[in-house]
């Protein structure tokens, strides 16, 4: 009776996913849900689908395969008891120990001798040209390759750490100082109470603070996986079909989910591609406004998906980032934020970058800074003068107060944008048998190339005998079909594949009869 079972959690802090067995109770249910969202057990009311009036009622002993509303793929709405996201308390089981369990659990990884040769990679090979083949079939049952007991462990006792993962960070300043991290804000405060609005009167506390340019120790995420390494192989092959010449770019979608190699880890899971329209030259690329967005963020929902990051081709093998990209990275991860439960904005929107490295084309994957993100934010930068710097604006009138950048002591106009960039561990999995898209060989939109109806009937030819669930799982095709049919009978088939149930006899013959 019981069985492993995935169920998706949408809360403040996005879409996850957990895997639990039947014969769990709802307070192990609790539990793993407070371990993603921080959302104390006692506070949590958790809603089942599309029964968003109905919390879902139950002891906490009860056993999950008594539920019928509870199967594999269901997703839940977790929020807290009050519906306040942003005033939910912060709690672990760890914070609530002793404190000299605190100290012990401390001292312990301090103790942690550091490799001798630091790595943030994963011992297995990300994805390049070259070695991104379709994986053989194994029967590992593991779905995941965890990246190495690294220097990027996200363990404090490791002296050759980078960064750390950001709920580890934020229990132990919890632990330390009671105090949770205040959100970051470089713009004039217009309304005070101790004085008549700015700009007829205004006080130090009305000041934007300083901008002491320091390189972040945390990071929101994690891990990077690329369950599609055949769609990130036929993206840089196309790219290189042109020479490399013309730049591509493109969004990621897939899931979070708890990386158990890091302290509080996450990871983000890399399922499928959208290239939308876009203008590309030798230096950059720009994306262009597109009018189908909010159908593909429609099919990726209905696949249990979201939008995770963006990737893109660079020839330049000078820069870890260039400006203008760091800068692009701090407005996608913008408008991407998520409010933690302690109240701090998060984001874990990554930046995939497809280069060279001697024979091959490999990725590295990264995201900037919380204060290089608030001060694009805060308009205090301008077109910069070259790539590899930064370049803070002038005051544009009489008004405009803007912070002082402080760079290693000394105040400056000019900032590299090495000190904003946080490195993201990175690699894939041994099989691809647990993605959700199967298949990455339909026709890619908005290339030089158009999509035809006759494409589906070449697609149909190549994996027309595997289940039908399976068959329809290339995110390509499902946006076109959306676009060609209607969005309803494409979010059938999505529901069809996100429970791995096979699609309605009549929209198959319906897609078969298109050629």
């Amino acid at each position: 009776m019981s069985k492993e079972i995935v169920l998706r959690v949408r809360a403040p802090n996005g879409l996850q996913r957990l895997t639990i067995n039947t014969s769990s109770t709802l307070g192990d249910l609790k539990g793993h849900i407070e371990k993603l969202t921080g959302i104390p057990q006692r506070d949590q009311v958790i809603i089942v689908d599309d029964q968003r009036n109905q919390p879902l009622g139950l002891l906490p002993t009860t056993k999950l395969f008594t539920v019928p509303s509870l199967e594999d793929g269901t997703q839940l709405w977790v929020k807290s008891a009050g519906g306040n996201y942003q005033s939910v308390e912060i709690r672990n089981p760890e914070l609530e120990a002793a404190q000299k369990k605190l100290e012990a659990q401390s001292q312990a990884y301090a103790n942690i001798k550091a490799p001798s040769k630091p790595n943030e990679k994963s011992s297995t090979a990300a994805p390049s040209n070259t070695a991104m083949q379709e994986e053989k079939k194994t029967s590992d049952p593991k779905p995941t390759n965890p990246p190495p007991k690294s220097s990027d462990s996200g363990k404090p006792g490791d002296k050759n750490i980078k960064h750390e993962s950001f709920e580890h960070y934020l229990h132990e300043m919890v632990a330390k100082t009671k105090l949770t991290p205040e959100n970051i804000s470089y713009k004039m405060k217009k309304t005070c109470p101790y004085h008549p609005p700015y700009p007829k009167s205004m006080c130090n506390k009305c000041m934007p603070q300083a901008a002491n340019i320091k390189r972040q120790t945390w990071r929101h995420v994690d891990y990077a996986e690329f369950m599609n390494t055949r769609e990130v192989s036929n993206f840089v092959s196309h790219w290189m079909q042109q020479g490399c010449a013309i730049q591509r770019g493109g969004l990621l979608y897939g899931y979070y989910a708890e990386d158990p190699n890091y302290e509080g880890g996450v990871r983000a899971i890399i399922e499928a591609i959208y290239e939308p329209p876009q203008q590309g030259e030798v230096s950059s690329f720009e994306f262009k406004a597109d009018a189908d967005e909010s159908l593909v963020d429609r099919i990726a929902e209905a696949l249990s998906l979201e939008r995770i990051g963006w990737i893109f081709t660079t020839i330049d093998s000078n820069s870890v980032l260039t400006s203008y990209e760091t800068r692009m990275a701090a407005k996608l991860q913008e408008q991407h934020v998520v409010i933690h439960p302690c109240g701090y904005r998060v984001t874990k929107f990554i930046t995939v970058v497809m280069r060279h490295s001697k024979d091959e084309v490999v990725p590295d994957v990264y995201m900037v800074s919380d204060q290089c993100q608030a001060l694009e934010r805060d308009e205090i930068f301008t077109e910069p003068e070259t790539r590899k710097e930064l370049l803070v604006r002038e005051p544009v009138e009489t008004h405009d107060i803007l912070p002082t950048v402080i760079v290693e002591g000394k105040p400056t106009k000019k900032i590299e944008p090495e000190f904003f960039i946080v490195n993201v561990a990175h690699g894939r999995p041994k099989t691809s048998q647990f993605s959700i898209m199967k298949h990455a060989d339909f026709p890619v939109e908005n290339r030089s190339t158009p999509q035809k109806p006759i494409d589906i009937k070449n697609y149909l030819k190549k994996f027309g005998n595997e289940k039908s669930y399976m068959k329809y799982s290339d995110f390509h095709l499902l946006v076109y079909l959306a676009k060609l049919l209607d969005v309803e009978t494409v979010l059938t088939i999505c529901e069809a594949i996100r429970n791995e149930q096979e699609v309605p006899s009549g929209i198959e013959m319906l897609l078969e009869a298109l050629n």
